[in-house]
């Protein structure tokens, strides 16, 4: 029921990127065109709590995306300092496992968890391949599957 869904994409780095087109594929999915005003990119040169705070101010999101959990903490503490209530008011996911920040703060937040083990030993199966085979070894491609794991950090809207 989400249709005013806020992203940190933090950076323009290639995961991030990856993931932001994520984003918008699966809000176009859902008859809902991506907003410019959305996209919390980190300007490093300025403090990203205020950054986050001005973001926050000027919008007004049901949910959030993080795509790492680089920028979930310090939104998570924007959302203290403001009063906004995880899932109350807003609701959060991110793409990391974020499994030990949760723990921290008593909040279990929902993320999309990636099979780290499988993929550490695709990515170590080609290196030990490369250095065997020199450049005869194909590039790998390969889209993981994933699972999101809803928890406390957001509610349904209906």
């Amino acid at each position: 029921g989400h249709t005013k869904i806020g992203i940190l994409v933090g950076d323009n780095a290639f995961p991030s990127e990856q993931r932001r087109k994520g984003y918008e594929d699966a809000l176009i999915a859902a008859g809902i065109v991506p907003d410019a005003s959305t996209y919390f990119y980190n300007n490093a040169s300025k403090n990203i709590q205020a950054q986050l705070e001005d973001y926050m101010e000027n919008n007004d999101f049901t949910a959030v995306f993080a795509v790492n959990a680089t920028y979930l903490f310090p939104f998570y503490n924007v959302c203290n300092a403001k009063g906004i209530g995880i899932p109350e008011d807003i609701s959060v996911i991110c793409f990391d496992d974020v499994e030990s920040f949760s723990k921290q703060v008593g909040l279990k937040f929902s993320e999309v968890k990636m099979p780290l083990e499988d993929m550490g030993e695709l990515a170590a199966g080609y290196l030990i391949d490369k250095l065997k085979y020199c450049s005869r070894t194909p590039v790998i491609r390969h889209i993981p599957s994933a699972d999101i794991l809803l928890r406390e950090s957001c509610k349904i809207i209906t």
